[in-house]
């Protein structure tokens, strides 16, 4: 089987043709459409209806498609959204990618260890990510 993408509250399956797809707005609320993600950690490609622009450095809210959630994780930071990743071994990892337009940052995680990480603005997240992720897994 090939590896999946799950949202983190209903467990519904975010992958189509090979896309991982979410629902985005921007923050006042304007700009409201689907984003097909390559599914590929560190394939920062994605598919976007032409008439949705951001500019550069805009933060966008990202949402489950299913249950309309809202993907972000303050309680890690507040530039994170985070999915559920299952490879093709059936191994679930949590995935964060940033919700900073133009910012090229995911991390593979499993339990409180990062396990990969992906992008030339990954190493401006690691010590504070890291920081917050062990606080967090600790107190489950």
């Amino acid at each position: 089987m090939k590896s999946d993408y799950l949202c983190p509250h209903c467990n519904s399956h975010l992958v189509c043709l090979d896309h991982l797809v979410l629902s985005l707005e921007s923050s006042d609320r304007k700009k409201k459409g689907l984003l097909l993600m390559n599914v590929g950690l560190g394939d920062f490609s994605y598919l976007i209806h032409p008439s949705l622009k951001f500019e550069s450095g805009e933060i966008v809210d990202f949402y489950c498609p299913v249950c309309r959630v809202n993907l972000k994780v303050p309680e890690i930071n507040d530039k994170l959204i985070r999915v559920i990743f299952i490879d093709q071994h059936q191994k679930r990892y949590d995935v964060f990618f940033s919700r900073v337009t133009g910012e090229h940052s995911t991390f593979k995680v499993h339990q409180d260890d990062i396990i990969e990480q992906f992008g030339e603005d990954a190493s401006s997240y690691v010590s504070y990510f890291t920081t917050k992720l062990k606080k967090q897994m600790k107190l489950k």
